[in-house]
Parts: C-alpha cells; sequence; structure tokens
C-alpha cells in the first residue's frame, strides 16, 4: 500500500465543512498535494485547522471527496490511519507521565509490538528532537516548545507516509526551529508532508509547492520560486514618516509595513515605478502572500484562483 501512496498526489474536490453553528469553515475547497514538502499558508481562522482535521480522518466533511491514490480519505479511515502521523496545533497529555513512557505508549498503539524494537524507536525519536536527556520528566511540565518537539516525535511514530503538522513552528526558538524543518525536510523524502502555518517563512524555506488559504477557500496555488518572479520588478520600497503612511495607503497598493529606527519601510505592488522616494527590491513570498490577501491581480490565472473550483 505504501508504495502506491507514494506515487500519489491527494487529490480534494469541492471540499466543504460547515459547523452546527452554521459557520462555514470550507467552502468548495480544491487541491492536489504531491508528494514532499507541502505548505498550506494562510491567516489566523482561515480554515487552515478544518482541512488539516477532516484530511486526518478526525472530522466529517459536509461535502466534497479526497482521494490518495485507491484510499478514499473521507470512507476508508482506518486505512489512512495506519499510514498517518498528525500533529494538530494544540495537545494534551497525561499528567504527570515520563516523555519516554508516554512516547513508549503511543508507540504501542500505533503497532510497534516488538519491545526491543519500540525502545529503539523511542529512543531514536527522543534524540530526533532534542529531548532524549530530558525522556524522564514528566511531559505536562515540559515548556512550550519542549511540548511541541515531543508532538513531532509522536507524529513520527510508524514511518508514516502521510505527515499534517498544523502550526508546528509555534513556540519554538530558532535554534529548535532549524532542527525542526531539516527534519522535515529529510522525512519529505519518503512522505507527503503537510505543512499548515501563518508563518510564511516556514514555506519559503522548505516547500517547493504551497497552497494560500483565505476565508474557506484556495486563492492561490503554485511553486514559490515561480510566485516571486511573478512580482518581479513590481514591488517597491520607501521610507516614510509615521504620519505620511495614510495618505501613501489612499494613493498606492501598500502590501506591507514595518517601523524601523521610529520611521516605517513600505512595501508597495506597482508594475510601473511609483515615483519618487522609491527603490525597486527583490520580492519575497511575504509580498506574494499578500498579494493574495488584498486581491491584487499580480499572479497569472493558472496561479491565482479567481473561483474555488477553478483547479
Amino acid at each position: 500500500m505504501c508504495a502506491d501512496l507514494a506515487n500519489n498526489s491527494i487529490q480534494i474536490r469541492n471540499l466543504t465543512k460547515t459547523y452546527p453553528n452554521g459557520f462555514k469553515a470550507l467552502n468548495g475547497v480544491n487541491l492536489d498535494i504531491p508528494m514532499g514538502m507541502f505548505g498550506l499558508l494562510g491567516p489566523n481562522g482561515a480554515g487552515k485547522s478544518s482541512l488539516m482535521r477532516t484530511i486526518a480522518t478526525l472530522q466529517e466533511a459536509s461535502e466534497g471527496t479526497i482521494q490518495w491514490g485507491d484510499i478514499n480519505v473521507l470512507e476508508e479511515k482506518v486505512k489512512v490511519r495506519q499510514v498517518l502521523g498528525y500533529l494538530p496545533q494544540y495537545f494534551g497529555v497525561y499528567p504527570g507521565v515520563s516523555a519516554e513512557d508516554l512516547l513508549t505508549h503511543f508507540a504501542a498503539l500505533k503497532g510497534l509490538a516488538n519491545s526491543k524494537e519500540r525502545k529503539e524507536v523511542v529512543k531514536h525519536l527522543l534524540q530526533q528532537v532534542n529531548l532524549y536527556d530530558a525522556r524522564t520528566r514528566a511531559v505536562s511540565g515540559f515548556s512550550g516548545g519542549m511540548r511541541q518537539r515531543f508532538g513531532i516525535a509522536q507524529a513520527l511514530l510508524g514511518d508514516p507516509r502521510l505527515v499534517i503538522v498544523d502550526e508546528p513552528t509555534a513556540g519554538l526558538d530558532p535554534a529548535e526551529r532549524v532542527r525542526f524543518l531539516n527534519l522535515l525536510s529529510e522525512i519529505s523524502e519518503r512522505a507527503a508532508i503537510i505543512l499548515s502555518t501563518h508563518i510564511v517563512e516556514d514555506v519559503s524555506e522548505l516547500c517547493p509547492q504551497m497552497a494560500v488559504l483565505i476565508a474557506g477557500q484556495i486563492r492561490a496555488t503554485g511553486q514559490p520560486m515561480d510566485m516571486m518572479q511573478q512580482l518581479s520588478g513590481k514591488v517597491w520600497r520607501i521610507r516614510l514618516k509615521r504620519d505620511q503612511l495614510p495618505a501613501y495607503e489612499d494613493k498606492y497598493q501598500v502590501l506591507s509595513t514595518r517601523f524601523f529606527i521610529g520611521d516605517i519601510i513600505a512595501r508597495v505592488y506597482s508594475e510601473t515605478a511609483p515615483g519618487a522616494g522609491f527603490e525597486a527590491v527583490e520580492p519575497d513570498l511575504e509580498d506574494v502572500y499578500f498579494c493574495v490577501m488584498k486581491e491584487i491581480p499580480a499572479l497569472r490565472p493558472s496561479v491565482l484562483e479567481a473561483e474555488p473550483s477553478a483547479i
């Protein structure tokens, strides 16, 4: 089964999720997720967690289909769970149980019946996520970053062929973040990994394919480098005083702003030179993201999804 899955993308068609209170978290999502790293980028509340939970078979869809090779994901949940590793945005742990004992317990639930093999797997994973020296400590007493690393370890049990990580770098310090992203990159050689995040840098550094999800709809898909290249020569920067910003926002398509030594650095989208004081800059994935967020028609129609059913 795993060999077959390795040659197939996950095909999501017209996926909709409406909660009992009437809120439509997903609205006709169409998406192909290939093997390797795939970035799902979107703001908080965009529907990313709803999509991840649906793919992970943790909730029912209201409409639509998810097909992965010969597996109907929404109907054959057991088959999916046999090859799934999942790290939710928030997860609880048993109080007072050590990292080693809890990971051993999860390994047994995952089907690692041989005690010697299970012990080696647990040791290896704790070393991979830099928690081996803390293996006898209770996970409930871990810091946020340490608990996140433990969650990463449990998601990798059983050598999964589909790994879903929801906001995985939240709470990690820079060194931990680099360690985790390197680990995901290594695993992506043999699995489909869906990285759901609102952190643009995580996607730009790691994912050869990505999608932007906003208000429950896929608004753009493509390769990050290609999307950035489409903005080449169209992103400009200017340094402003704070009281100048409102006038510039009225006149120009401002993508983003940041404070710099008491002033504001504004990045602007324009197909031609905006005027005095502006300098051309190389576009980055954050510029792409804000173009999509602000519905600026800067990307090719084949990349920018005008309608959720366009794929």
